[in-house]
């Protein structure tokens, strides 16, 4: 079976518990468990037994699964930078304006960024907001509130039903946000955006 092609290599400690299996069975004895189950144990024996076909396959796959996920983040990309006409949409909404070089997801989190990102909870910043919004100053609650400022003032300027109720459904999730907090006991009320990139 080695020479057919079929079989990957094994870890030394994996061999060490199929030795210590083999010895078992050849005794009569139950298989003593080393540092892994048995289950676990054959898992690890069929997954080595895969063909090269399948795991070629399975690359392939997932090449185009990344390819997909970076032609979806280019065309969003493309979407705000359009919307915000290349000027930075938390500087906007206080009425000055700076050049907006960052997408920022509004709403992350482990697992949850790409699951939640679209035209509307994305907006373009400019470098200084986007690095103070990223280590959440002067707080939390001043970017949501200047995150639902700048989604309720987006929804009253587009025509389109749908796009208002983006915007809106992306406030209320901020909103949502700030409530919790609030009933946390851990919201200070936000501060004013008095210079572009800065407090």
């Amino acid at each position: 079976m080695p020479g057919d092609g079929r079989v990957k290599p094994l870890g030394k400690r994996t061999l060490r518990e199929i030795e210590l299996a083999l010895h078992a069975y050849t005794l009569g004895k139950d298989f003593p468990g080393g540092t892994v189950t048995a289950e676990a144990l054959l898992k690890e024996v069929r997954h080595a037994l895969e063909t090269k076909k399948s795991v070629r396959a399975h690359r392939v796959r997932t090449v185009a699964k990344r390819k997909t996920r970076k032609e979806e983040m280019a065309e969003l990309r493309e979407q705000v930078a359009l919307r915000a006409d290349g000027m930075c949409e938390a500087c906007a909404v206080r009425g000055l304006e700076a050049v907006g070089t960052e997408m920022d997801h509004f709403f992350g989190g482990s697992g949850r960024r790409r699951a939640l990102q679209s035209r509307f909870t994305c907006w373009l910043l400019c470098s200084g907001h986007h690095i103070e919004k990223t280590k959440g100053l002067p707080s939390v609650e001043h970017w949501l509130v200047r995150f639902m400022d700048h989604c309720n003032a987006k929804a009253a300027d587009v025509e389109d039903h749908l796009f208002a109720k983006g915007y809106c459904d992306a406030a209320e999730m901020a909103q949502a946000r700030l409530d919790s907090l609030t009933l946390q006991g851990r919201a200070s009320p936000p501060q004013p955006l008095n210079k572009a990139g800065g407090q």
